[in-house]
């Protein structure tokens, strides 16, 4: 009968020294390979930020730093605008990334460089006890005040590790876009800071949390157009060649820097109504609107004396439009403009005694002329 043979010991200790040998080559390789993978995915993480800065900013234009200085962007404003998304780790620690890491933006030449600060990367995770206090900012990280309106903080609430209400021990701190500390945030021009909200626990001073809020000072609001006659014009058809259409408007703005105002129009020197489209613009691209109506008229008029439906003579007086440029004369004609008699002055004033079909125009040579006319009926004559 046969038998199984098993193995010695010195086979057995030889086997294991085999394996020893083995696991001396190839834990660190794997090791090794284990951290460069985790190297690559925090680099595509720290890419994923730097994306989404570069998408912020894209928008948010008046944010972008001027040459020579940075600008400090975080991950909590980035995720609460839309440009980031939420709970992203860190795969190096496992930890969820803090809304207080920091993507730091710095113009050089035309360009600009996009740098994570891999030191602030480090976060609780969420869920998980600590003993670190915490702030939760009322709103989220980002706050938009007006230009020229007073900046009221939205809020925060600070509680300990047990509970306890620690609102009140917060610190703050205001930056402005440089990175200096102010003493307040004023909101007389465009511009951006930072407040940095900090409180440590009571009980132990090296429990300590801080996040931080960006404030934006925006100009929202249209500039203001003042009609200075009204948005109903009655001007006549000499008038529309000269005609001053800055005289009819002005601007003004909430941010006090002058206003860009452009206007179109229709107007021409047929009767009938036309209009004018005024727009302003202000330094923050807001825009408003404001129309006139202007009614073009011939400009001359005509009165008649009647002493009764049927008279043996009845007064005619024309009366024309004043013009300061002295190039056009005002005329009449009784024999359907065969012979047009001259009037010194702006009116004209005759007595007739049978129906006559009188034209009456300003006249200037090689302009377009305007011209009324009229027709006086129901003589003594006529019955």
């Amino acid at each position: 009968m046969k038998q199984n043979k098993a193995f010695t010991l010195v086979e057995l200790l030889a086997v294991i020294a085999i394996l020893g040998i083995i696991a001396l080559i190839a834990i660190p390789t794997v090791d090794k390979a284990l951290n460069k993978g985790k190297d690559q995915m925090l680099e595509t993480q720290k890419a994923q930020m730097i994306k989404g800065a570069k998408d912020y900013l894209t928008v948010n234009t008046n944010r972008l730093p001027e040459s020579g200085s940075s600008l400090i962007l975080t991950v909590g404003e980035l995720q609460d605008e839309g440009f980031l998304q939420l709970n992203i780790k860190n795969p190096k620690s496992d930890d969820y990334v803090s809304p207080n890491a920091e993507i730091e933006v710095k113009a050089i030449g035309t360009g600009y460089k996009y740098t994570v600060k891999e030191e602030t990367l480090i976060g609780d995770t969420p869920g998980e006890s600590t003993d670190k206090p915490t702030i939760v900012l009322t709103g989220g990280t980002m706050q938009y005040v007006e230009l020229g309106t007073p900046f009221t903080d939205a809020g925060y609430k600070a509680t300990s590790r047990h509970g306890a209400d620690l609102t009140g021990n917060v610190r703050t701190i205001i930056k402005n876009k440089s990175g200096s500390v102010v003493s307040s945030i004023i909101t007389n021009s465009i511009n951006t800071f930072v407040i940095e909200y900090t409180v440590t626990d009571p009980n132990d001073s090296s429990l300590s949390t801080t996040a931080k809020r960006t404030v934006m000072v925006v100009d929202t609001t249209k500039p203001t157009i003042n009609l200075t006659k009204g948005d109903y014009l009655t001007i006549t058809a000499m008038e529309v060649p000269g005609f001053d259409y800055t005289a009819l408007v002005n601007a003004t703005d909430n941010s006090g820097s002058e206003v860009k105002m452009t206007f179109k129009t229709n107007l021409s020197q047929i009767e009938g109504d036309y209009y004018i489209i005024y727009t302003a613009k202000d330094s923050s691209g807001n825009t408003a609107t404001k129309k006139v109506t202007v009614k073009v008229t011939k400009g001359i008029s005509f009165t008649v004396s009647d002493p009764g439906s049927y008279a043996d003579t009845k007064t005619v007086t024309i009366t024309y439009p004043s013009y300061s440029d002295k190039k056009h004369v005002n005329q009449y004609s009784l024999d359907y403009g065969m012979t047009w008699e001259t009037v010194p002055g702006n009116v004209a004033s005759f007595t007739l005694n049978s129906t006559t079909h009188i034209i009456a125009r300003l006249y200037a040579d090689g302009e377009s002329n305007v011209s009324a006319t009229y027709t006086v009926t129901k003589f003594n004559s006529d019955k």
